[in-house]
């Protein structure tokens, strides 16, 4: 989870973070990183990479944390898939990173039940008006 507490699961309310760590052995190279979510049947729920340009790092080691917002997921098995690249070549694609679980949250469930359809399940913001508001009497 994003808190850094240690769970025994998260669900599809909690904000959490994917993070490698890797060792850059080339003074200078030119990376960028890429992490892929995958769900159970296969399909690539997202793909992202870092949002900063590749650009030259020196030697050492690195961290990459790709942070998952809360009422995003859905419930259910996913996978993670990692690459590393420089502009042009993929130089590392790891396909079995991690495996990890979501629940369902009793809370927004709203009268629904079971898994929702669909790779995500956003909570958007909503608003609600009547358009047919009875009218206050004239005097």
């Amino acid at each position: 989870p994003e808190s850094g507490t240690a769970v025994d699961h998260i669900d599809v309310r909690t904000p959490f973070v994917i993070e490698a760590d890797y060792e850059n052995a080339e003074e200078g190279a030119i990376l960028s990183t890429s992490v892929r979510v995958v769900d159970e049947n296969g399909v690539v729920v997202f793909h992202v990479g870092s949002p900063t340009a590749p650009r030259p790092r020196a030697a050492g080691l690195y961290r990459e944390t790709c942070h998952v917002p809360g009422d995003l997921m859905n419930d259910g098995r996913y996978r993670v898939e990692m690459e590393i690249e420089t502009p042009g070549e993929v130089l590392v694609t790891l396909t079995e990173v991690l495996q990890f679980g979501i629940t369902d949250s009793a809370h927004f469930r709203v009268g629904r039940h079971g898994r929702w359809v669909g790779a995500v399940r956003p909570a958007f913001a909503w608003d609600t008006q009547r358009l047919d508001a009875p009218r206050p009497a004239a005097d």
